[in-house]
């Protein structure tokens, strides 16, 4: 029994001091990964920062995916739905509660598209990011004036696709750390932690306290929210 427990401490010790495997992650399906979301352009945004969401939310379970931001009263989440085929949107501000659902083949109408994006995988470069060593991607804007800027993703986080809905579709991996434009704000969202607790299954499905709406009204409303930010 004594050859037993130090042989079990042996083993604890060598997984937890792998750079790029947590031992809690091994075999594990679902979780929170927790974001800080850093606007890149202050000048815009000076006054409303306080208004503004500092934290984001990605549920995972089996493959489906939830994003959740907001703060007070603005909220929105996205959803990946891989059983039933569907991703849904949804918005709600002060009592307005707006659902929007696609084909998850169709590119959300929450993220605003990067045009002319190249992604280019640096297989040696990494990053040590909430635990996970994570491997770093340039994504750059030939042509343009844009300049490029680095991401970093891990394969270890197990969720099949999980960047088909967004404009970094090619890279196959959780992003922990990249940049994202909503409503018209530049931001950057750094993973904080990776939980894996329990997450409800009926996180993936449609609330029932929400409009359905259709993709010129969810539109509108996330234009006329992005006009009162900027």
């Amino acid at each position: 029994m004594k050859y037993l427990s130090l042989l079990l401490i042996v083993i604890i010790f060598i997984f937890s001091s792998c750079d790029d495997i947590p031992m809690l992650s091994i075999g594990k399906k679902e979780g929170t990964i927790k974001y800080k979301i850093t606007y890149l352009d202050t000048a815009a945004v000076k006054n409303m920062l306080d208004l503004l969401p500092s934290t984001m939310n990605y549920l995972f379970k089996d493959d489906n995916t939830k994003i959740k931001i907001g703060v007070g009263i603005f909220s929105s989440a996205y959803i990946s739905n891989i059983e039933k085929g569907i991703s849904i949107t949804l918005l709600k501000i002060m009592y307005v509660r707006y659902l929007y659902e696609e084909k998850i083949s169709e590119k959300s109408v929450l993220f605003e598209n990067i045009p002319g994006i190249k992604v280019d995988i640096k297989d040696n470069e990494t990053k040590k990011i909430a635990g996970y060593k994570c491997q770093k991607a340039t994504i750059s804007f030939p042509g343009t004036d844009k300049k490029p800027y680095d991401v970093y993703f891990t394969k270890k986080i197990k969720v099949k696709n999980p960047n088909q809905n967004n404009p970094y579709k090619e890279i196959d991996g959780v992003l922990l750390d990249f940049q994202l434009k909503l409503l018209g704000l530049d931001m950057r969202f750094t993973a904080d932690s990776v939980n894996f607790n329990k997450i409800e299954e009926d996180e993936f499905e449609m609330p029932k306290d929400y409009k359905k709406v259709n993709k010129p009204k969810i539109e509108e409303t996330l234009n006329s929210l992005k006009a009162m930010l900027l």
